[in-house]
């Protein structure tokens, strides 16, 4: 007997607010194939119900034979180029929700770079040398990179660099001036949940392309940008190890000290600063602004 497929009855649940969302329960029986189970559901459930697209499927196996599969609708579907009989469990459809090991998908256009950065302590001193008939003993600057009497220089090194940016279909219903005005607050801000599997405020959002030509979807592209949260950052011997979220700004103030005759730079405090514009909706316990955003609001899941 060939499997069966039904709309289960109270199952479908909806919210609305900033980010409206929609959810149905289907109940599959006659196949112990999850990839069969999931090419039914989303042949015999709606692609859009309203302005919200279907956007992850899960398979809950009851065991002989029969699943209960959840259908989830946001506001936003991923632009796909692949072939439509393509199979949910391989990812490229947009179906399902980012994992560690989910392929990207074809809407995704990911840069891997590199920037300069410039910093101000070296990883360890590799070696030391004065001239040969220089008695004194050679000045420990503590890994600090170009000392002078005016200060540290530091040197630009080559660091990472990662981008990326997703296109998606939207109801032009939904594409207000409203919601364009609250993209442009969070360009600038970074993520204050983990984001595509990235942890929170490692990720900024760079801002968006829309392309609004035609009368039913409207494209929009989006632009991240990934910095890693540090931990364990080891400035010498006398301070504690620090950690850093991604797009904080780290610096250390100096101060000389007289060692064997020699006036040397040595670090008298480290500071991590938040930087990015004021006025962002959320607040340190404090009242002080942060630079976070909230990135659902951009309708495109987590």
């Amino acid at each position: 007997m060939a499997a069966q497929v039904w709309l289960k009855a109270k199952s479908i649940s909806a919210t609305i607010g900033n980010s409206p969302s929609f959810k149905s329960v289907y109940f599959v029986r006659g196949t112990d194939d999850v990839n069969e189970v999931l090419a039914l559901v989303k042949t015999n459930s709606p692609r859009a119900v309203g302005t919200m697209f279907r956007q992850s499927m899960t398979a809950d196996d009851l065991g002989a034979g029969c699943w209960d599969v959840t259908v989830n609708y946001a506001l936003a579907e991923p632009v796909s180029t692949t072939d439509p009989s393509t199979s949910p469990d391989q990812g490229s459809s947009g179906e399902n929700q980012p994992g560690e090991n989910t392929p990207i998908g074809p809407a995704i256009n990911v840069q891997v770079g590199h920037r300069t950065q410039k910093i101000y302590m070296s990883l360890h001193t590799v070696a030391k040398y004065k001239a040969l008939n220089d008695l004194r003993p050679i000045p420990d600057h503590r890994k600090a990179i170009g000392v002078s009497r005016d200060g540290v220089d530091g040197v630009d090194i080559v660091v990472p660099e990662f981008t990326w940016s997703e296109q998606w279909k939207f109801s032009s219903i939904f594409i207000t001036w409203r919601y364009l005005k609250v993209v442009a607050d969070l360009v600038g801000r970074v993520n204050r949940k983990k984001f595509r599997t990235f942890d929170s405020e490692s990720v900024m959002f760079m801002g968006a392309q829309v392309d609004a030509s035609g009368t039913e979807e409207t494209k929009i592209t989006f632009n991240f940008r990934y910095e890693p949260n540090v931990k364990n950052i080891k400035i010498n011997d006398d301070f504690p190890l620090i950690e850093k979220k991604g797009h904080q700004y780290l610096w250390v103030a100096y101060e000389d000290i007289i060692s064997n005759n020699n006036i040397l730079k040595r670090p008298r405090a480290v500071y991590i600063e938040e930087v990015g514009r004021p006025g962002g909706r959320f607040k340190t316990p404090s009242g002080d602004d942060t630079n976070i955003g909230d990135f659902r609001l951009l309708g495109i899941g987590t």
